[in-house]
């Protein structure tokens, strides 16, 4: 069964500075990667292969937030969050997946050139 996991938004202040997002995903040691970005957010989360994953687990799913100025400045400011992905055994359990850890939840990251401003609500 495949699940999707979509995490939550950094928001940029000013507002209008746009925050775009990239991934790093950790595979098996065997190659194959359980783990995909499919859409701006989220993953999705397959392996039907064989029981691999469980003795490989947790998953690293890293998330790089990037807010870049609309001028030519090339500067960019970034915040990074992780979180885990640990494979539960499909054959007695009907849930699959854990996510753990989930990145950027309830927090808002202030990203311009002065002084990073983090609440945690």
């Amino acid at each position: 069964m495949k699940k999707s996991y979509t995490h939550g938004d950094v928001i940029a202040d000013p507002a209008y500075c746009s925050v775009r997002y990239e991934y790093t995903i950790e595979s098996l040691a065997n190659g194959n990667s359980p783990i995909t970005q499919t859409l701006d957010k989220q993953v999705d989360i397959y392996y039907a292969a064989d029981l691999t994953p469980l003795d490989e687990t947790p998953l690293t799913v890293t998330v790089t937030a990037i807010s870049e100025s609309q001028y030519t400045t090339n500067e960019s400011k970034q915040v990074t969050g992780t979180f885990n992905v640990h494979f539960d055994n499909p054959c007695t359990d009907t849930d699959f997946v854990t996510i753990q850890n989930a990145p950027f939840t309830n927090i808002d990251y202030t990203i311009d050139n002065s002084e990073k401003i983090v609440t945690h609500l």
